[in-house]
Formats: structure tokens, C-alpha cells, sequence
């Protein structure tokens, strides 16, 4: 669970037992559309929280040949205000924090978000200093390298009294509660497995058929998605509809 709770920051409130029993009762449905004859379609449905799908379903517009799957996709979901802000200090430079983008991100594409909230930071950019941020899947390491100068992780920024002074995204990409010594790049210390995998719940290749519901039920956390999928060059379109619950 990448959300870590700082009592500076943020208090941790206690759902009473029956709030979370009514919240659970709340049927939310996610839904939508595509034209498969030129783009395969690819959705990802995630949530804030834990979770439970209780059931997935597709209606196609004719019985033209398609090839269509339901997965897991493993990652990390970005909540706003509570695991999205990540500070550094790079030699030269006064204390620089960026906010993520909430969603949901694969490994990759969590790499690539905070190398662009980086790149983007106003006074980074002004110094035309840039920066790499890579996630190596084989070893769960997160690591983020200046184009020049030495950097830093920065747990807890103690020259500002802002509320975020936390760095709430550290737990997500694996950075322990201290912040990191000087060096050339910054490396995640603590691996981080799994998040560019998906696991296959349900395939159908060269399916005809206009419906297909799956009613089995899947509980899975706030760092796993479903993944919905359809091959490109079967004209036919795909309505899709997700029933799920929020696990409070």
C-alpha cells in the first residue's frame, strides 16, 4: 500500500465499523465504449482504496472476429494530497518538490511521470538542468539522475512550513523515512517488485460472441487495476461495464 500516514501531515481517521460495512454495500460501476477497427482498446479501472470487482462485461456491436482479455495490472495508485509529493535537493539549488499526477501507474509509467514533473519544475527548467528517472523491473529499484550537478532525497523538508512538506511519493518508489546523502543519481533503497506485470483473468481469442460477463469476484488492493483489452482491425464496437466496491 503506497500511502504512509505522517502525523505532521496527515490524521489517520478511525471508520466506524458499520460506516465501513454501508460503504462497502455501495455498488460503483465504471463504464464505456470503443471502436475497435483501427485502435485496440485499453482500459485501465482502478481506485483509490482497496477493492472488490464483483463484475465485468462486454457487449459487441456485431460477430466479427475479435480477440479480447480481462487482466490484473500490477503499479501504483496516486492519490492526491496523500502519497503524490516528492522533494529533492540538488547541489546548487534550494529544495525543490514536485506533485504527481494522480492515477494509476505501471513501474514505466511512474518513471516517466516523475521525470516529467521534474523536467517541468520552474526553476530546474530555467537552469536547463534535466533529469532521468528510471524503474528497473528486474531488481524494483526506482533511480532519478541530473543531466549535471549531485541530488538528494529529501524524506521531510525542514525549511518550509507548508503542509506538504512530507515526502508522501517516497514509500511509493521504495525510499525509506531518511532522506539520502549527495551523490550523482538517487536510488530507490528498498525494492519495489511487480509493477510492470499483469495477471490474466480471462481471454478469448477469435471470439464471436456479443456477450461475455465474468461474475467471479476479484478483491484486489489500491496498487492493482484491471486492464481490459481488445486486438485492433475487428470493426466492431465494445461496451464494457465494471461493477465494483469500495473496500473502506
Amino acid at each position: 500500500m503506497p500511502i504512509q500516514y505522517f502525523a505532521n501531515r496527515v490524521p489517520r481517521a478511525q471508520v466506524p465499523a458499520i460506516d465501513r460495512v454501508l460503504a462497502k454495500r455501495k455498488i460503483l460501476t465504471a463504464t464505456g465504449s470503443a471502436n475497435t477497427a483501427s485502435n485496440a482498446l485499453s482500459t485501465v479501472i482502478s481506485s483509490d482504496v482497496d477493492w472488490q470487482v464483483d463484475n465485468i462485461q462486454f457487449t459487441f456491436s456485431n460477430a466479427n472476429s475479435r480477440t479480447f482479455s480481462i487482466s490484473i495490472k500490477n503499479g501504483r495508485r496516486i492519490v492526491a494530497g496523500l502519497n503524490d509529493y516528492f522533494c529533492v535537493l540538488v547541489d546548487g539549488f534550494a529544495y525543490e518538490g514536485i506533485t504527481l499526477s494522480p492515477g494509476f501507474y505501471s513501474g514505466d509509467e511512474l518513471a516517466t511521470e516523475m521525470q516529467t514533473q521534474l523536467n517541468a519544475d520552474v526553476n530546474f527548467a530555467a537552469a536547463t538542468l534535466t533529469f532521468t528517472v528510471t524503474y528497473d523491473a528486474a531488481t524494483g529499484v526506482f533511480t532519478i539522475t541530473p543531466s549535471a550537478s549531485t541530488i538528494k532525497y529529501i524524506a521531510l523538508n525542514t525549511t518550509t512550513f507548508r503542509w506538504y512538506a512530507d515526502s508522501t511519493a517516497g514509500c511509493v518508489i521504495g525510499f525509506a523515512n531518511n532522506s539520502s546523502s549527495f551523490a550523482s543519481s538517487v536510488v530507490s533503497d528498498t525494492n519495489v517488485y511487480g509493477l510492470n506485470t499483469t495477471i490474466t483473468l480471462a481471454s478469448q481469442p477469435a471470439s464471436t460472441a456479443l456477450t461475455y460477463v465474468r461474475d467471479t469476484v476479484d478483491t484486489l488492493s489500491m496498487d492493482q487495476a484491471i486492464l481490459l483489452s481488445s486486438n485492433a482491425g475487428a470493426d466492431v464496437t465494445v461496451d464494457y461495464i465494471v461493477t465494483y466496491e469500495a473496500l473502506v
